[in-house]
């Protein structure tokens, strides 16, 4: 089995959302500086675009604070 991350080195990204059927993801680094929406598609419909906003707006828990 290969590992894409050292496991004695700190994580470069972290997934903090995946949708149930896998249409989207949000990717970000763990310090929250910068994340990513992953989609399969080139555009998402506005119920998805309103689950991510609802989803990127909720704190973290570990963090205290948005994404």
């Amino acid at each position: 089995m290969r590992h894409f991350q050292d496991p004695n080195n700190p994580v470069n990204y972290r997934i903090s959302y995946v949708a149930k059927d896998y249409s989207l993801a949000i990717v970000g680094d763990p310090d929250r500086l910068s994340g990513f929406v992953l989609s399969r598609t080139p555009e998402f419909s506005w119920e998805q675009w309103d689950l991510l906003k609802s989803t990127w707006s909720k704190p973290s828990p570990s963090a205290g604070s948005t994404f």
